[in-house]
């Protein structure tokens, strides 16, 4: 084939209503698809002329990038002939329910879904809350990686909370982040009920009764070596403030004899009570 002979085509010969025909393999000599036929102008012309897209066939769309161009110009004047029609209402306003701030509902990004066609929160909440979400993604991965490292941080953390807002003494050179943790790793059953230290985290924001937690001894003495008992939440809520011994023994004594007086049934606890008709 010589160099000014015109490419053969192979054509389906139908009209897919884009104002031409379909052109399904085109040749010349060896070289496949140098050569396509616009849907839209009817116009044959070198593949470098149509738009790249990976959703169509042969990785180009059937228009020519000039009638393309085009129907994207008609396209951002209707839009614009719209919105003078119809002018958005940029002075409502709308309340956000994270921030509680009454603003513009440009502040508000769109949402077909929601009321209004606007989100309940603006953006500015809504992107820190985002980022809130993806700092506790990580945070919970850290946490189940290394469970003591991020238990001795967390009590660490408590433990000055409490310090800063009870003005409390603390011995804040000895009680860092190695020593603790350091003294969970070499006391893994609580030295009160000697049951065992559990320093998984749940992700649920419930103190459960095996992790571990500091406790004073003497609560007004603060935070000072020989003062500060690392036993489990179990203990520590059962303590409470006491440091008494007879006032826990007390306590004990108490429950005990309130085991043995309780009735086998409900139904057999119902003198004492005004009336005698009380059902639990």
């Amino acid at each position: 084939m010589g160099q000014n002979t015109r490419p053969c085509t192979a054509s389906t010969g139908q009209d897919r209503g884009g104002g031409g025909v379909v052109v399904d393999e085109e040749y010349v000599g060896d070289d496949r698809m140098t050569m396509r036929m616009c849907n839209k102008c009817g116009k044959e012309l070198p593949l470098e002329q149509f738009v790249k897209t990976e959703s169509w066939e042969g990785g180009r769309r059937r228009i020519c990038k000039n009638c393309y161009n085009a129907y994207q110009r008609r396209q951002y004047v209707k839009r614009g002939e719209r919105l003078v029609a119809n002018p958005p209402d940029l002075k409502s306003l709308q309340v956000c329910n994270a921030c509680g701030k009454e603003l513009p509902l440009r502040r508000f990004m769109k949402n077909a879904k929601s009321k209004g066609g606007r989100t309940s929160t603006c953006r500015d909440c809504y992107n820190a809350q985002t980022r809130e979400r993806y700092r506790q993604g990580s945070l919970t991965a850290a946490q189940d990686r290394d469970p003591v490292v991020w238990r001795a941080k967390l009590l660490r953390r408590n433990m000055v909370q409490r310090v800063r807002q009870k003005k409390l003494p603390f011995d804040r050179a000895v009680l860092t982040r190695p020593h603790i943790e350091a003294w969970l790793l070499r006391t893994p059953n609580c030295p009160c009920c000697g049951r065992p230290f559990d320093f998984t985290f749940k992700h649920d924001g419930v103190r459960h009764d095996d992790a571990p937690s500091l406790d004073r001894f003497d609560p007004a003495k603060g935070y000072v070596v020989g003062n500060v008992t690392l036993i489990c939440w179990r203990c520590n809520r059962v303590k409470g403030t006491t440091t008494v011994p007879d006032e826990l023994e007390a306590v004990a004594r108490w429950i005990r004899k309130r085991q043995d007086t309780l009735p086998e049934a409900p139904g057999d606890f119902v003198s004492g009570f005004p009336g005698g008709s009380y059902h639990w």
